[in-house]
């Protein structure tokens, strides 16, 4: 593999590590160890947490090294926020653009969602993640879904993390109330209830994510 291709497969590889908190918030990512444990010399790893760092995924800290970024209260409203205002123009864009074959797959979807443990949440964060790539697709905006996915994955992260520090279950089978609610506005082309829908929406993940940080 080339240099280009071994930076490319150590920034997927750590970044993944980063979004599935196997990586925790605050960790020190040791250059050397990394080099180590993916058996390749410094340089690639270097450049691959340079890149990580530029996106914001992790910071460097003087005298110390590369740290992955801790929750702050603030970054996670204003990703809420920025959230919610492109879910809602992707809803929109998926009405327009929806055709009965693709509502058809949401309701496949949400068929196989309905039989899941609502309690397994690794089962939850799969289907959750299968909905929202479904509508995106439907959406059909390649430059709001780059940055969408983003917003995506780093929410996710929170919800990972808040997940496995829950002090009560939260009621997940709600999420798929939401979908069902989703696909009926899609359906009937209701703009107007898509976009209370998108709200509830990110408010049920606001409030879940913001219990398991306190």
């Amino acid at each position: 593999m080339d240099k280009v291709g071994k930076v490319d497969q150590l920034y997927e590889t750590i970044k993944h590590r980063i979004i599935h908190v196997e990586y925790m918030p605050g960790e020190v990512l040791n250059e050397s160890l990394l080099a180590g444990e993916f058996g390749v010399s410094r340089t690639p790893v270097r450049e691959a947490l340079r890149r990580l760092q530029q996106e914001k995924w992790i910071s460097s800290l003087p005298k110390i090294g590369m740290q992955v970024i801790v929750f702050d209260i603030n970054q996670l409203k204003d990703l809420f926020n920025a959230k919610e205002a492109l879910e809602t123009m992707v809803i929109k864009l998926a009405i327009d653009n929806a055709d009965e074959k693709d509502i058809l797959h949401l309701k496949k979807i949400l068929n196989a969602m309905e039989k899941i443990d609502f309690e397994d949440m690794k089962e939850v964060m799969r289907h959750d993640d299968i909905w929202h790539h479904a509508i995106w697709d439907i959406a059909d905006n390649e430059i709001i879904n780059v940055y969408i996915e983003d917003l995506q994955y780093r929410l996710f992260r929170g919800w990972v993390y808040t997940g496995r520090r829950m002090k009560k279950n939260t009621n997940y089978r709600e999420l798929f109330e939401i979908f069902q609610k989703t696909v009926e506005a899609i359906e009937t082309r209701d703009k107007e209830q898509a976009e209370k829908i998108v709200k509830q929406h990110v408010e049920f993940h606001r409030a879940d994510m913001w219990q398991g940080l306190l």
